[in-house]
């Protein structure tokens, strides 16, 4: 636990765990900075049995991962919650996953309040290959996609459960129904959907496999 401004973990080998640890107040607090609590590189690495809690990312540049940022290994049976991210381009507030497997988690309190639409602002960031698998992902509050987010053609969201995520309040560059309609699940691109999200409890081929998704109001905190 600390108070200053850095990252908590780096694991760059795949054999490299944490376990049953709980991770609190890292920040990644420069530009262009990933992953406030973990962040695991592209040789691997696992997060199994943890609490990841009030960690951030904040400065300028593209961001990701106020709790978690991965580019492949393993985040398992752990507990990503109170992360936040202050930037606009600031991706998976929760996690960031470029790579690697996500299962059995929950994501949840997790905030971003910059006020203008970019790219991402999730409380879960699927790019690349990553693959979550029976997740939760809950009363998150974002000023865009506040659920899940899935930005690559070969990234998925299995078996999981989008619900509760609301909103920072009115978005200036879209109307109300825009907000609402991505509070759940979003897919960019050509990756499943295009448009305008499900409604509750509707199946998403490609990118969301057996997902349930939750509209929230507009202006809710989640």
């Amino acid at each position: 636990q600390t108070t200053d401004k850095f990252r908590i973990f780096y694991l760059n080998h795949a054999n490299a765990a944490v376990r049953y640890v709980t991770i609190r107040n890292g920040q990644g607090a420069g530009d262009w900075m990933y992953g406030g609590g973990v962040q695991i590189d592209s040789a691997g690495g696992t997060v199994d049995h943890c609490i990841v809690e009030d960690c951030k990312t904040g400065g300028n540049g593209q961001q990701g991962g106020g709790g978690i940022y991965m580019k492949t290994g393993r985040v398992s049976h752990t507990i990503v919650r109170n992360c936040e991210g202050s930037n606009m381009r600031n991706y998976g507030v929760g996690i960031y996953a470029e790579g690697g497997l996500i299962d059995n988690c929950l994501v949840t309190g997790c905030k971003n309040f910059h006020h203008r639409i970019a790219n991402g602002n999730a409380a879960v960031c699927l790019m690349g290959t990553s693959t979550m698998v029976n997740c939760t992902v809950a009363k998150n509050t974002s000023c865009f996609v506040s659920g899940i987010w899935v930005g690559s053609a070969n990234a998925r969201a299995v078996n999981c459960a989008s619900y509760g995520n609301g909103f920072c309040g009115k978005e200036t560059q879209h109307d109300a129904s825009w907000q609402m309609e991505y509070s759940g699940c979003f897919a960019s691109g050509d990756v499943g959907i295009t448009g305008k999200a499900p409604s509750a409890s509707t199946t998403m081929t490609a990118a969301f496999v057996n997902c349930a998704a939750e509209q929230f109001p507009e202006g809710s905190s989640g």
